[in-house]
């Protein structure tokens, strides 16, 4: 749906900014014609004084100012015949020489050169008459010297006044002039006429040649005390600036007519393309500005079938103080309704990344780029997967273009900037500017009670609350990620590309009033992407929606069940586990794939348990290895100059403490500066470590990277030594707990269900999938290896498997979008009745593969065009299909409705909100003693023990406490104090949050039922 647009109604704003182009360019055109004519005027008269000069008509009286102008001189004469200048009597020092000025002109004394243009003298004159008047002879310049001129001798000489004597009695005549040029200057024809009218001279009728010249230069004369004309060079000019400036204040230029100018200034002219050209420029570089997205082409404006989102409600979104301007030809409006896609947006909200796909209206799921703006690049898929980061160059600035409109702001990506324009910024900033990332959005929202110091790039310190705390009056950087996705998904360079319909997935541990704020927090940023003329659609906004779809985790296990081709039948079952392995943490998640046709879905995942690691992550890898390298170099960042600086760092998640550590260890922006420089050079390490730069570091047992003082100084290229640190060992022993956790979390969840699922001796094959881009690494398949397979898996003791019990079959999938997991679906092998590929099945495809691969240098086989062009079409096709980081927004778009997968809860507290996160215990015999489990239930109490005394209370998320003899390090201790003693009493509690709980002291179980004063309930909260 578009309409033409013959004119325009702007605000004042713009519609000043164009009458300002307007009317400056009509000036320059009207200003340009009457220049055009004056100078043909100004060449007339050259030629005529040009001619003159040269028949030896050297000066011009002027009669009204009673001087000469001398063409020779290129400035003026006083009269020789009648004005008396006065004369200096002695030889005596030069500055007491005054010279009478010319008629408002600096009186000067002429050079030597120019005194012979005026005084003819013989050998034999003795005395210079003037005036009636006898002089000794005449005063001149010489450079910086005053010399006389005398004809006291029989020839032509000269005197340095105040060197020679015998004049004191002698009078000298003064004869002023005035150089327009400088002394002795060569003057042309042109810089005569242009003398003769800047200095206003009016030449008398009599020195021209005939009337007409005359009639010419007067009326150039008179043109010239016109406002705006300026000598050009050696000819005429026109100061444009000026004349405009004085037409913007309401005077019309002398060379304009009138109504055109009246036209202009009440806003009715016509504009052509070169006056509209930062319009243009606007509309088209609209999203650039933006977002930093691919412009837009000149077509969009007057292609009949597209136009611009913009321009259909301008006039609407004009202020009633601004102008009309016509176009020259039509441009397109499009109603952004037109292009509304009825598909749905999935958006899976990641620590390190976001990801989104979205399902169009032939059922494709395509990923959609958000990564970049630039399309042009080509595709990439790091533009797939969107940095979670904010950086905030001038937040005041941004907001007050923000604030000032209901949708697609005019807002500038240099004010802010998020993806990954913000996180090539960070790679390369200094300390100083670290407080202007944000890359802990997730984790901010997510529950933490901190509050976020922000510091834009022009100073400005802002305090955020804990996310939860947030008011509608405060920043809000969900909201503002969100608008910056929102642009990425709604834009012009496609045609139907507007989403109303927005899913989101969100951790298992995320409460639900998190959860709530966080869809508020999106629908506001994704809304402000779209066009005003949408939003002020009632009936269409109807269908603007962001709502929460699966859990990460069950969303990753839907798409993972339908890309390795399960497709159970009848009574058949299909278990499975996820170990979601990401950025942050790792999560589990537990349930079974059974048919269901009731018309609307064809297959039902029922969900009975989750858990998980919340320290376990790629990032917090590195952050651990950056702690432990930090810490065998204690010594060194101690004391690195002078001054007594120290290099600090942060403490990382699963870190102990040692011994000094609080004299180094900071939450400053210098320490986390640190620890994100070190993360980086580690980064290969634990992504990559076979590279050759993991070689290197692993081989010369050291590594340098930039780092900070405490004081700010950068210190570049610091050498950090490995000393006797395992990095490899470490990772292997983290990744190593988290498997043991996912293990024993697996066997609580069948404790807890027991009337609801299968016993584990019942299931035949138990299927593991490994999600999340950390699972990628060879250690997580290698380590799992230990507790499944062999004659005593690891996995058989947390499972509490007899000796020569039964155990299912533990079938490890590999993250999709790896070749190995790819190697399976290709070879469309049915994994419900033949498991999955052996390994040797998976090395043989993979060595065809390879084989095929060596073929393309061989004579036959596909030029190296053509194999790239090959390569290129895996490529996309790959980009096309989930991975192991995009498989959970899939899943989102399986899981919804209209989706082929219905996702049941049988959870404790089901979907009404989070389960209790926390195993809650006591220390019994320096092991862990879980007396609260996660997963507890909101209404029932349990008994703690005595209240005889104060008491401490161990709490952990570490799924390993579940067994009653882990170590007491994987908990945190808080200490309780009673404020009365009860000795015959009991400390009974529950949990009433996901990460709190409340006690009371009661005699017994029933007497705690009874309470029904919240007084007598004290409240703990663990985050």
């Amino acid at each position: 749906m578009t309409k033409n647009i013959d004119a325009i109604k702007l605000s004042k704003k713009k519609y000043e900014a164009v009458k300002k182009i307007v009317l400056k360019q009509a000036v320059e055109s009207a200003g340009k014609k009457a220049l055009d004519e004056y100078n043909k005027k100004f060449s007339f008269l050259v030629e005529y004084f040009q001619r003159a000069i040269s028949n030896g008509k050297a000066h011009y009286y002027i009669e009204s100012k009673d001087v000469t102008y001398d063409c020779r001189l290129g400035g003026l004469t006083g009269n020789w015949d009648k004005t008396e200048y006065g004369s200096y009597r002695g030889d005596t020092l030069p500055y007491k020489v005054k010279v009478p000025d010319l008629v408002g002109f600096l009186g000067e004394l002429p050079s030597l050169k120019e005194l012979r243009y005026f005084i003819r003298t013989s050998g034999s004159t003795y005395w210079v008459r003037y005036c009636g008047k006898d002089y000794a002879g005449v005063i001149f310049r010489d450079r910086a010297k005053l010399k006389r001129f005398d004809t006291a001798h029989y020839t032509f000489c000269s005197y340095t006044m105040g060197e020679t004597g015998g004049y004191y009695d002698c009078s000298f005549l003064l004869f002023p002039v005035h150089h327009f040029h400088g002394i002795d200057a060569n003057i042309t024809a042109n810089q005569v006429v242009l003398d003769l009218l800047m200095h206003d001279l009016p030449v008398s009728e009599t020195a021209f040649a005939n009337k007409t010249q005359y009639e010419i230069f007067t009326n150039l004369l008179e043109s010239w005390k016109l406002p705006g004309i300026t000598a050009d060079g050696d000819k005429l000019g026109l100061d444009i600036d000026l004349l405009y400036r004085e037409a913007l204040n309401g005077k019309k230029p002398f060379f304009m007519n009138e109504a055109d100018y009246k036209a202009i200034i009440n806003g009715t002219a016509t504009a052509d393309e070169v006056q509209l050209k930062d319009l243009v420029d606007n509309l088209l570089n609209c999203d650039y500005n933006r977002a930093c997205l691919d412009p837009y082409d000149n077509n969009l404006l007057i292609d009949p079938n597209r136009g611009h989102w913009d321009l259909w409600d301008m006039d609407d979104n004009s202020a009633d103080d601004g102008g009309i301007v016509k176009l020259p030809k039509p441009w397109v409006a499009r109603n952004p309704v037109a292009d509304i896609n009825s598909g749905i947006v999935a958006i899976d909200f990641g620590t390190k990344s976001t990801v989104v796909v979205y399902k169009n209206e032939n059922s494709e799921i395509l990923p959609l780029q958000v990564g970049s703006g630039n399309y042009a690049g080509g595709i990439k898929k790091e533009n797939y997967e969107n940095p979670t980061i904010v950086q905030f160059l001038d937040i005041n600035s941004f907001m007050k273009a923000y604030n000032a409109k209901a949708g697609r702001p005019d807002t500038s990506y240099e004010d802010i900037t998020v993806s990954s324009n913000a996180k090539q910024n960070l790679d390369v900033s200094s300390s100083t500017e670290y407080y202007s990332f944000f890359d802990e959005l997730k984790q901010w929202c997510g529950g933490s009670k901190e509050k976020v110091k922000i510091e834009d790039k022009q100073g400005n310190t802002y305090d955020l609350p804990a996310y939860l705390d947030l008011l509608d009056t405060d920043i809000d950087p969900i909201e503002i990620y969100a608008y910056y996705l929102g642009l990425y998904i709604n834009n012009m360079l496609q045609e139907k590309h507007i989403f109303m319909h927005y899913i989101m997935s969100f951790p298992v541990n995320y409460e639900r009033n998190i959860r709530e704020k966080l869809l508020r927090s999106f629908a506001k940023g994704l809304k402000k992407s779209l066009p005003t003329a949408l939003l002020s659609n009632d009936e269409a906004m109807k269908r603007f929606k962001v709502v929460e779809g699966a859990t990460e985790p069950a969303a990753y296990a839907c798409t993972a069940l339908m890309e390795f081709g399960f497709s159970p039948v009848d009574e058949e079952q299909n278990y499975y586990g996820v170990f979601d392995f990401g950025g942050g943490t790792t999560d589990f998640d537990f349930g079974w794939l059974e048919e269901l046709d009731d018309g609307r879905y064809d297959y039902k995942l029922t969900h009975f348990g989750e858990n998980g690691d919340r320290t376990l992550g790629g990032e917090n890898i590195l952050k651990l290895l950056a702690f432990e390298v930090f810490a065998a170099n204690y010594e060194s960042l101690l004391k690195v100059d002078d001054q007594g600086s120290k290099i600090p760092f942060c403490k990382a998640p699963d870190s102990t403490s040692f011994v000094g550590s609080e004299a180094i260890i900071r939450e400053s922006r210098e320490a986390k500066q640190n620890m994100h420089n070190l993360m980086e050079k580690l980064r290969p390490v634990w992504e990559n470590p076979t590279a050759e730069y993991t070689k290197d570091i692993f081989e010369k047992r050291q590594i340098e990277v930039n780092l900070f003082t405490d004081k700010g100084e950068q210190k570049p290229n610091f050498l950090l030594e490995l000393k006797d640190l395992d990095l490899p060992a470490i990772i292997r022993k983290r990744i190593d707990k988290g498997i043991n956790n996912f293990f024993v979390s697996l066997n609580e969840a069948f404790r807890l269900s027991p009337d609801i699922v299968k016993p584990l001796s019942q299931i035949d094959t138990f299927y593991i999938f490994m999600a999340g881009n950390a699972s990628k690494s060879a250690l997580v398949k290698e380590i799992f290896a230990e507790y499944t397979d062999g004659s005593k898996p690891k996995a058989q003791t947390l499972l509490g498997v007899l000796q020569g019990g039964k155990m299912p079959k533990f079938m490890l999938l590999p993250p999709l979008g790896t070749a190995e997991a790819d190697k399976i679906i290709k070879r469309s092998l049915n994994i419900i009745t033949e498991n999955v590929a052996s390994d040797e099945q998976v090395d043989n495809v993979q060595k065809s593969d390879e084989d095929a691969a060596t073929m393309q240098d061989k004579p036959g086989a596909d030029s190296s065009k053509q194999a790239a062009e090959n390569a290129q079409e895996r490529n996309d096709e790959n980009l096309l299909r989930p991975t192991g980081k995009t498989g959970v927004a899939y899943g989102l778009l399986e899981t919804c409705a209209g989706g082929s997968i219905k996702v049941v809860n049988i959870t404790n507290n089901c979907d009404k909100e989070v389960a209790f996160q926390y195993y809650i215990g006591r220390s019994r015999k320096k092991k862990f003693y879980t007396v609260l489990g996660h997963g507890a239930s909101y209404n029932q109490w349990v008994d703690f023990m005595d209240a005889s005394d104060d008491f401490d209370i161990l709490y952990t998320t570490q799924p390993a406490a579940a067994n009653n003899n882990a170590s007491l390090n994987i908990a945190k201790r808080k200490h309780i104090v009673l404020e009365k003693k009860v000795p015959d009493g009991r400390v009974f509690i529950r949990p009433v949050s996901s990460t709190a709980i409340v006690y009371t002291i009661a005699k017994s179980m029933d007497e705690c039922a009874n309470i029904k004063d919240e007084g007598e309930l004290v409240r703990i909260d663990f985050e």
